[in-house]
């Protein structure tokens, strides 16, 4: 299991953090969220924002082992579902 933010560049913080299995799935959660709402800041501003993988979480021992990378800035993954079906998205972008 990952632990999983959006980080606001303008802002310099990271939002709430969530879990996620994989890159996809917190690909498609950010997707999710940017468009579900069109006034939301992650739509209006998507190149403010970036995803970032914070941490692994080993389930079954309960440790986190920091491991701080960007998966995929948010107007990039916004745009590429936008101009495809976005059935194959997540693994496209």
């Amino acid at each position: 299991m990952n632990l999983y933010s959006i980080y606001d560049k303008k802002a310099e913080y990271y939002l709430m953090p969530f879990f996620a299995e994989s890159e996809a799935q917190a690909k498609r959660i950010v997707i999710n969220s940017a468009l579900s709402d069109t006034d939301c800041s992650l739509n209006r501003f998507s190149q403010d924002f970036r995803l970032d993988k914070l941490a692994t979480l080993n389930i079954n021992t309960g440790k986190v082992v920091e491991n701080i990378s960007t998966v995929a800035e948010v107007q990039s993954l916004v745009i590429a579902y936008q101009s495809t079906s976005g059935d194959d998205i997540c693994e496209e972008v």
